[in-house]
């Protein structure tokens, strides 16, 4: 059971790299091949991430038309999440906290499998702490946001 965990600790965190640095790139966040609609496909994702992303995309408008058949989809969105409890951080005033910390990893494919986008998102804010929403609404909402800045540069 412990190697299975590890591995989902590794892949998440390929994902997160992977993410990091294609999105880091100024190139990339400019060329991104996203289509300005279709029609997408949001797979299953761990923590019901899918669920959050899916009702993210409908409450920002995305210009893409949300699919439950992935044959059906130009677009398959694949992704993963994880939850991590009684994480210590720091605040700007230097307090100790104790709180929850999730994160997530999205990557954006065609029907031919090439990868047209991918992003990472947290549910921190380091300036407000305890104060901050959390959750993973909000990683969900962070990702949108960044979906969402990145079709509109790539469609105008």
């Amino acid at each position: 059971m412990r190697g299975a965990h590890l591995e989902g600790e590794m892949k998440l965190f390929l994902s997160l790299l992977a993410a990091a640095a294609l999105t880091a790139s100024p190139l990339n966040a400019q060329s991104t091949g996203l289509p300005c609609h279709g029609r997408l496909f949001v797979s299953p994702m761990s923590g019901n991430l899918d669920t959050y992303v899916t009702a993210q995309a409908l409450k920002q408008h995305l210009p893409f038309t949300l699919t439950n058949e992935k044959g059906k989809a130009d677009l398959i969105m694949t992704g993963t999440s994880r939850h991590k409890k009684s994480h210590r951080y720091r605040t700007l005033a230097g307090n100790s906290e104790i709180g929850n910390q999730n994160t997530g990893a999205i990557t954006i494919a065609n029907k031919q499998g090439d990868i047209l986008w991918t992003a990472a998102g947290e549910d921190r804010y380091i300036m407000w702490g305890a104060w901050a929403k959390e959750g993973p609404q909000q990683v969900a909402n962070r990702i949108v946001k960044k979906l969402k800045k990145a079709v509109q540069r790539s469609c105008h």
